[in-house]
């Protein structure tokens, strides 16, 4: 059986919505499959107040992140084990592990550029 997952990176910024709003999660009208989306990602995830979550990116440019670490250029690295288990996981490569940097070069909280370091 395939596993597939969402992955996600959060970059929270100070939100200017509504402090008293409750937090109403979707994540449980979801289909089993449906949670594994990346879009749904943060559907079941509770934000403290002042705060809010974005996804900055996901599958199919991280497959299986092991670590993350920012630099003090605002980069994202994160490393990628595919061969870690190869007889459970389905994304074994012959070039082996990666390190990817993503870059949020608009301010934005998306990542517009990802590369292999």
């Amino acid at each position: 059986m395939k596993i597939a997952f969402a992955i996600c990176l959060l970059v929270f910024f100070i939100s200017c919505g509504d402090k008293n709003a409750e937090h109403k999660s979707s994540s449980d009208t979801l289909t089993e499959e449906q949670r594994h989306l990346p879009q749904n990602s943060l559907t079941g995830l509770t934000v403290a107040d002042g705060l809010e979550a974005k996804m900055m990116s996901s599958e199919p440019v991280l497959r299986n992140p092991t670590n993350i670490d920012v630099d003090d250029r605002g980069r994202i690295w994160v490393t990628e084990a595919f061969n870690y288990r190869p007889f459970r996981n389905s994304t074994v490569t012959p070039e082996g592990d990666r390190i990817m940097i993503l870059e949020d070069k608009d301010g934005d909280g998306i990542a517009e550029t990802n590369k292999v370091f």
